[in-house]
């Protein structure tokens, strides 16, 4: 499909929810932007961190989780063959707004 090698990492920006024993569970499209369409999902994610806006994009998605759930939305560094492979976690985390919980 790709004319070149795009090599083994990549950045992903995507938002989970961090369960009370301090494991990361993985968000839907629809629950991260409403949306069943996944590339909507990591668009609209990717513009509203560019955009400085990931504090509202944290509270909204935490809105449509609901309860007291930890939200947030971060940008992963990954060996993707790994990622794919192993599910082997991120190789780096930068997290740009953590919302719900107790707040």
């Amino acid at each position: 499909m790709f004319a070149t090698d795009r090599g083994e990492e990549h950045y992903l920006d995507t938002a989970v929810m961090i369960v009370d024993d301090g494991s990361v569970r993985r968000l839907s499209p629809e629950l991260i932007a409403g949306t069943d369409e996944p590339v909507l999902a990591a668009v609209t994610l990717t513009r509203g961190i560019r955009r400085r806006d990931a504090a509202v994009m944290c509270e909204e998605i935490a809105a449509r989780i609901g309860g007291s759930a930890v939200v947030e939305v971060r940008t992963e560094h990954h060996n993707v063959i790994d990622f794919i492979a192993d599910d082997a976690p991120p190789i780096g985390i930068t997290t740009h707004a953590r919302c719900g919980g107790d707040d």
